[in-house]
């Protein structure tokens, strides 16, 4: 595949470009499935054929419609629907995607700043495409929790201008704001075609695990500050049992003299005289 695209298009081969390009290949193939699936198997044209117009073949078709009727695949279907319908914040982007919607803001940006290119214009960050592919044309947000992460973005924007927020990696305003952890395999606020080590860079083995090694050194201090003061306490008790033997023992010794109350000299005897 990879060896056809370098044939019909100009694109340097690096493994960075290959892994993109294959990326696109891949959504825009799960794309065409999806279409030829919600309009030929399940929906208004489900008793026409796409065979000639997207040249495909009697056999390829039949094939691709029985494994789309068949019931372990009708099951996976329900359950994608299901976890749609729980998106609580939906976009509103076009066939083109974060792409279209990049390449719009950047157009948009390079007008009001007088730049004749959009190449020129820096790429807006993540979390405003995310802003505006769930913005409204009067400028409402898609639904209510929209609006709640918009308003957080907002809000980490300012903090980050102050200082006081410090994107790191993956944890960045977007992923903060949201509060979850990015989804496996693709990139939220950015388009299919990015990869996690694309986008955001290789991700150490460190980092992978920094927060569980916190975690246990955390509780390796707490352990050996624990033990340490239960080791001073033992000491201290011991010190201060010892101190009060050793007072009860002066007390005791003192208790047992016993101090003449009559005078040094004895009193002249007047019948010697």
């Amino acid at each position: 595949m990879w060896q056809d695209i370098q044939q019909n298009f100009d694109i340097s081969n690096t493994e960075g470009m290959r892994r993109k390009m294959l990326s696109v290949l891949a959504t825009r193939w799960r794309d065409f499935k999806t279409f030829l699936t919600r309009e030929y198997v399940f929906g208004e044209r489900q008793n026409e054929t796409p065979c000639l117009k997207y040249q495909i073949t009697d056999e390829e078709w039949m094939q691709f419609r029985a494994t789309r009727l068949d019931p372990s695949w009708q099951a996976k279907r329900i359950a994608a629907q299901e976890r749609q319908a729980k998106n609580d914040a939906p976009h509103l982007l076009s066939r083109g995607g974060y792409e279209r919607k990049k390449k719009e803001m950047k157009k948009a940006r390079a007008e009001a700043a007088g730049v004749e290119s959009a190449d020129r214009v820096e790429s807006p960050p993540r979390h405003e495409m995310w802003i505006a592919a769930r913005t409204k044309s009067d400028g409402q947000m898609t639904s209510e929790s929209a609006r709640v992460v918009a308003d957080k973005i907002e809000g980490l924007v300012e903090q980050s201008t102050q200082g006081s927020f410090v994107s790191d990696g993956r944890n960045d305003i977007l992923t903060t704001a949201i509060g979850r952890p990015e989804h496996a395999g693709r990139v939220r606020g950015v388009g299919g075609s990015w990869s996690h080590r694309d986008f955001f860079g290789a991700r150490s083995s460190r980092s992978s695990t920094v927060d569980s090694c916190s975690q246990e050194a955390m509780q390796r201090m707490k352990m050996q500050f624990e033990e340490k003061l239960k080791n001073i306490r033992e000491e201290f008790e011991q010190k201060f049992e010892l101190l009060a033997r050793s007072q009860q023992q002066t007390a005791v010794a003192h208790d047992g003299v016993r101090v003449s109350t009559k005078g040094s000299c004895a009193t002249p005897d007047p019948s010697r005289e």
